[in-house]
């Protein structure tokens, strides 16, 4: 994520650690807005797969990716 955000500023990225935990709570100046329940969540997926993505609750930095593994943070309304 950081080396992605030095290549284009719509990758810029805010976090903070919560419970020794990586929290990113801001993505390209869209920050989680718990008033309207939205939140950027992380999801994982494979390269051509068509199965869905499977949400995670593991600390990016605390992932292991496989080769062909693609991250996605999705911001949507939740309950967190």
């Amino acid at each position: 994520m950081e080396l992605a955000e030095v290549e284009d500023p719509k990758y810029k990225f805010k976090w903070k650690t919560m419970s020794g935990k990586m929290y990113v709570y801001d993505i390209a100046n869209i920050a989680n807005d718990p008033e309207m329940g939205k939140f950027w969540l992380l999801y994982v997926g494979e390269t051509n797969n068509t199965n869905p993505l499977i949400h995670l609750t593991t600390s990016p930095d605390e992932l292991i990716l496989k080769a062909e593994d693609h991250l996605v943070f999705w911001y949507k309304t939740a309950s967190v």
